[in-house]
């Protein structure tokens, strides 16, 4: 057997096609809802494409709702009366909806979670509803099951993440509150970044740091299945590769995420 053969694994998601799009095996979620004829529903647009449609009631009429958990806001499993199909609600006050709208409405990309209706009330406390595709798992659940990655599937989790930070980017905003939880994925490995409702708008190479940094210590997290605790960035895992560690490194050292997806780890076989 030859020591020396190496397989060439790029930090990007294997997800994607080369243009930059998710291929048939690996596109997966609930098609975009379809406003009935003289529906009330006003229909939006961003980048050209056909968006997200709003609604001036409760999602109650065409929703029911299965489970609903606290987190930083209200997160509901809901059922579709029509159809049967499951998404997911979010629940705003009043306060910063209009931001959150504008978040939902405007951000389009295949590595953030997509949403398909807002509904607007006119009660300060349940005043915005974002319905969503729905994805139970996140980081966490990896972490917590002490799953480990292979140095394929981290590249693969680092690479779609990058992606998703390098396009926030390209729209002059930074995501600052990123963490494991906020990392969402499908059981084909596709990730999708939530909580981007309160993504700010950059100043200057900062913000673009503090979220590459962030995605960083996800990494460690999942590698070491703890959350670091001195802010050192480094790689326990003796049986990771020399390119691993240089990777975080590279983080360490300020590197941008467009400069990290460019990046690709030899893995020995």
């Amino acid at each position: 057997m030859n020591n020396n053969r190496h397989t060439r694994i790029n930090f990007f998601s294997p997800a994607l096609e080369s243009n930059g799009t998710l291929n048939e095996q690996t596109s997966v979620g609930p098609a975009t809802f379809r406003p009935k004829k003289n529906s009330k529903e006003k229909t939006l647009k961003y980048n050209g494409e056909c968006g997200v449609s709003i609604r001036e009631e409760p999602p109650w009429r065409i929703y029911d709702e299965n489970l609903s958990v606290m987190l930083d806001m209200w997160l509901s499993m809901v059922v579709r009366r029509d159809d049967g199909k499951i998404f997911a609600i979010r629940k705003f006050p009043e306060e910063n909806a209009d931001r959150i709208q504008r978040r939902y409405k405007s951000l389009n990309h295949h590595h953030l979670v997509t949403a398909f209706q807002i509904f607007r009330t006119d009660d300060p406390r349940d005043h915005l509803f974002v319905v969503s595709e729905f994805l139970p798992l996140h980081l966490d659940h990896m972490v917590a099951d002490k799953v480990r990655p292979s140095d394929e599937q981290l590249a693969s989790i680092m690479g779609q993440m990058l992606n998703a930070l390098c396009y926030l980017q390209e729209q002059g905003l930074s995501h600052e509150s990123l963490q494991c939880s906020s990392v969402l994925f499908t059981f084909e490995g596709v990730l999708k970044i939530a909580d981007f409702r309160d993504a700010k708008i950059r100043h200057g190479s900062k913000n673009e740091f503090l979220d590459v940094k962030a995605a960083g210590y996800i990494m460690m997290q999942v590698m070491h299945h703890k959350r670091p605790t001195d802010g050192r960035m480094c790689v326990l895992d003796n049986s990771r590769g020399v390119d691993t560690v240089d990777f975080l490194a590279q983080i360490d050292a300020g590197s941008s995420a467009a400069e990290l997806t460019r990046v690709r780890l030899n893995s020995p076989e």
